[in-house]
């Protein structure tokens, strides 16, 4: 597209992060760890199309221009309440601030303006999560999760939890089952629909979080001296995915990052 002679085009990016970790020590068996970033992430592209083939005059055909910055806040407490239980809670706020225009050039020739927004919101997490050593061979984990994101309220809580058992010294087995909520890319949020009356709609305003289920079984075994063979079985079951109203492969999960595990 960059070689077409019939369109004049060009497109540019940045990006920026920052950040600072922080631990203190609370006593022999607790601690806090801290984490405080911030990113910045901008794009702009424009295409410009010959009017017509003699033309030497350029329109414009596509405009896209993105800027989004970030300041994130994540801390924990963690404390070895016994020899056999582990406890660690924490909570994540992330300030997202966002400038987004875009637009293209329909076949009818109409400027479409999919987006024009500056905006902010916030995605809030708290989590807690424990590991108990039932016995000498089996351990359990257990932990909660959930999330608020302010743009529109929406909500999960979401249970995880593993088992692990040590068969012999050598080998062991492990299940475990989570659930996985992920907010969509937050451009999708501010998209817009342009109506036949001119005017638009946000479509997507009140889209939810995309919910991953996630079931593992895995065996660790170590059959040699520094040999290690570790095998699993997984399987993912997602819901809530947002896809097009118009025929097309396209959904927001192929734009969407791997669900983060507690």
């Amino acid at each position: 597209m960059f070689a077409d002679p019939s369109k004049d085009s060009y497109f540019t990016s940045d990006i920026r992060l920052v950040g600072l970790k922080h631990f203190i020590k609370v006593n022999e068996k607790s601690y806090f760890i801290t984490v405080i970033g911030s990113t910045y992430n901008a794009s702009n592209y424009i295409e410009n199309k010959k009017a017509s083939i003699s033309s030497s005059c350029f329109i414009r055909n596509v405009e896209s221009g993105t800027s989004q910055l970030h300041y994130s806040l994540n801390t924990s407490y963690n404390s070895k309440i016994n020899s056999k239980l582990f406890v660690k809670v924490g909570v994540i706020a992330e300030q997202l601030n966002l400038h987004l225009k875009g637009g293209f050039l329909d076949s009818n020739s109409v400027w479409n303006q999919y987006w024009d927004t500056k905006n902010q919101g916030t995605l809030l997490q708290g989590y807690v999560q424990t590991k108990y050593g039932i016995n000498d061979r089996l351990s359990l984990n257990v932990g909660l999760h959930s999330q608020l994101l302010t743009l529109n309220n929406s909500y999960s809580i979401e249970p995880r939890f593993g088992l692990k058992y040590q068969v012999t010294e050598k080998s062991s087995f492990n299940f475990g089952y989570g659930i996985h909520s992920q907010m969509q890319p937050v451009d999708v949020y501010f998209y817009r629909t342009l109506k036949p009356d001119g005017t638009y709609d946000a479509t997507n305003k009140d889209l939810g979080f995309t919910t991953s289920q996630h079931f593992v079984l895995g065996n660790d075994f170590l059959p040699l001296k520094d040999w290690r063979v570790k095998t699993e079985v997984y399987y993912q079951l997602l819901s809530n995915v947002p896809v097009t109203d118009k025929s097309g492969s396209y959904s927001s999960r192929c734009a969407m990052a791997s669900f983060n595990l507690l």
